[in-house]
């Protein structure tokens, strides 16, 4: 199993109304990940540790 891997019974649909495969889905999952604000707090909880 990869170290970074989701698994989740949810499915996305494309423009065209098809399920996506896994490799699309997971550029979709990716950036919606990385769109969130978790990540800043994140950086600034680390650099308070460090400081």
């Amino acid at each position: 199993m990869a170290t970074m891997s989701v698994i989740s019974k949810l499915r996305l649909v494309g423009e065209q109304g098809a399920v996506l495969t896994a490799h699309p889905s997971a550029r979709y999952l990716k950036e919606t990940v990385r769109a969130l604000p978790w990540q800043s707090a994140v950086q600034r909880a680390l650099g308070a540790r460090t400081h």
